[in-house]
């Protein structure tokens, strides 16, 4: 699998290619995001490109049925439509470990943190808990000593559907850096499946 850059050398741009596996496997694109990060007479483009390997896509549920329900969140993952595995997704490892995951290639595509830093590949929960008989997941993700676009903390309360298939209310509150800011409420809707 090649793919293509703009290498800038000299004064003339061209393209080259960078090799990012030796063996030939078969890919499935799940996603492709475009953007122009340039304009003008020379325009840049950028291209986002999700891909899922053949040999992965055959571990995945083909279809409703094929495996029952779970009967906890521990041990699912939770992924946002259009992202996959790795962007932003939720991972409730085990009652002793929470987490987000930023391991995917796609998160480089997030802001950096507000110290210039990437987010860390897996971003523990802290203060969590979870209610299996209201399937509510409550928990603290903290960016200190940093921020996040000026978000110093998370607070998650999320609630589960019935057949533990899906977030389907709740909200993240943040907690700005600076408390002369205001805080705002995300809200979740039915975006969110199990992977």
């Amino acid at each position: 699998v090649e793919l293509a850059r703009r290498v800038e050398s000299g004064k003339v741009p061209h393209f080259g290619y960078t090799e990012v596996a030796q063996r030939r496997v078969g890919f499935r694109v799940l996603s492709l995001r475009s953007e122009v990060v340039k304009e003008g007479s020379d325009p840049l483009y950028v291209a986002t490109v999700q891909m899922l390997a053949d040999s992965d896509l055959s571990r995945m549920r083909t279809g409703a049925g094929e495996h029952p329900a779970p009967e906890t969140i521990w041990g699912q993952v939770y992924v946002q439509t259009g992202g996959g595995l790795g962007f932003a997704s939720y991972h409730f490892q085990s009652p002793d470990t929470c987490y987000i995951s930023y391991e995917s290639a796609l998160s480089k595509t997030f802001p950096a943190l507000d110290n210039g830093s990437q987010p860390p590949p897996k971003k523990l929960f802290e203060e969590f808990s979870y209610d299996p008989r209201t399937r509510t997941f409550k928990g603290v993700i903290d960016w200190s000593p940093s921020s996040w676009q000026g978000d110093q903390k998370w607070v998650y309360n999320m609630t589960f559907s019935a057949d533990l298939d899906s977030i389907v209310a709740g909200k993240v509150h943040s907690v700005p850096a600076d408390d002369k800011k205001p805080s705002k409420d995300l809200h979740f809707g039915v975006h969110l499946g199990r992977f």
